[in-house]
């Protein structure tokens, strides 16, 4: 997208003009707290959450894992959700049910979304004492979140709205 910061274009859902990021944080209004994995324009990710870049991380090239890794770090609860900042057409409450997987299973360590068509390892719950893991992970060269999630207990829940985990990659992604 030309080098545009990606969550901070303004995108129009649900009659809302306001930037990804902006759709993604309604999308999950009763979460507790916000941490932004952001690397450039810290200053207006600031305004919306406690901000963390990969260079305080020291990790360079370990791709979305990297900002996972921040917010198992930086977590203050248990668990940690994990969203896209690139991913506006969510539905509010669409993190309700990967809650209620979690309380219907207690021993798992992940809950990933699946769309219906695939699975979206972006989109997901996570025990936040898998920091550990994930820097060891990350340390052998891995960079697949695909990859780390087969290695845990992960369960899945499928939604039947494939479109709203919909990635904007390109201005294309925005009609």
């Amino acid at each position: 997208m030309l080098g545009v910061n990606k969550p901070l274009w303004p995108v129009t859902h649900n009659g809302i003009r306001q930037s990804m990021i902006d759709h993604v944080i309604g999308a999950t209004a009763d979460v507790e707290s916000v941490l932004i994995s952001a690397n450039s324009n810290l200053a207006q990710y600031t305004q919306r959450g406690l901000v963390i870049s990969d260079a305080q991380q020291q990790l360079t090239g370990a791709g979305p894992l990297a900002g996972i890794l921040a917010g198992l770090r930086y977590a203050t609860t248990p668990w940690l959700l994990i969203c896209p900042g690139d991913t506006p057409y969510l539905r509010s409450g669409w993190h309700h049910a990967l809650r209620k997987r979690r309380h219907d299973s207690p021993e798992i360590d992940a809950v990933v979304v699946h769309d219906g068509e695939r699975l979206q390892p972006l989109h997901l719950l996570l025990r936040t004492n898998l920091e550990p893991h994930l820097a060891e992970h990350i340390a052998r060269g891995h960079r697949s979140a695909w990859s780390w999630l087969e290695s845990l207990n992960t369960a899945e829940v499928i939604f039947s709205e494939p479109e709203q985990f919909r990635s904007v990659n390109r201005f294309a992604d925005l009609d």
